[in-house]
């Protein structure tokens, strides 16, 4: 279903049936639009979870879009140990326990946006620091982000997608674009 989302509406952006549409994807699996194909500067970012599927896309603009079920279930506390900084973990605990999922799914959405937009590896998980903006209301607007010892200002829009989702947009202004890369 994903991918023939994709196809089908990259295919009415770049007036082509969504069959004909061709994919490269770059040494770490993200997908691009075939340059061969002389289409420049439409920049994608799908994602999905068992019940939704969202994409994103951007002229001009790298694109990183994750959408997130918050399942109180999954093990939140042991995965930031290893994924999130010591102030990123305290954010998630200053709140009642019942409601600590919530926002461990907020700060991993942000990172895996901030991954796709930047097409880095894994390690920007951990390199990633945004407790600093992290705040009770949704994100929406450009903000710092410093990632390692890098620092930039990216979009950010957070939202709420359907019960129980949480959905993360970033984008990356084509100055600060090549400092992940």
């Amino acid at each position: 279903l994903r991918q023939g989302m994709v196809r089908a509406v990259l295919g009415q952006y770049i007036r082509k049936e969504a069959q004909a549409v061709r994919f490269v994807h770059e040494e770490r699996g993200k997908p691009y639009l075939d340059p061969e194909e002389n289409i420049h500067e439409i920049h994608f970012s799908p994602s999905h979870t068992d019940e939704m599927v969202c994409l994103g896309i951007s002229r001009k603009t790298s694109i990183g879009l994750d959408i997130v079920k918050c399942d109180s279930r999954y093990p939140f506390l042991a995965t930031s140990e290893y994924l999130f900084t010591p102030r990123e973990r305290q954010w998630i605990t200053q709140i009642p326990s019942h409601e600590q999922h919530v926002r461990f799914f907020r700060i991993w959405s942000l990172k895996e946006a901030l991954l796709k937009a930047a097409g880095g590896g894994a390690g920007i998980m951990q390199e990633t620091e945004v407790s600093r903006i992290m705040k009770d209301n949704f994100l929406n607007g450009f903000y710092p982000i410093s990632v390692g010892k890098t620092e930039m200002r990216v979009l950010i829009h957070e939202s709420g997608c359907g019960t129980g989702h949480h959905c993360t947009l970033v984008t990356i202004p084509a100055t600060d674009a090549g400092s992940l890369n």
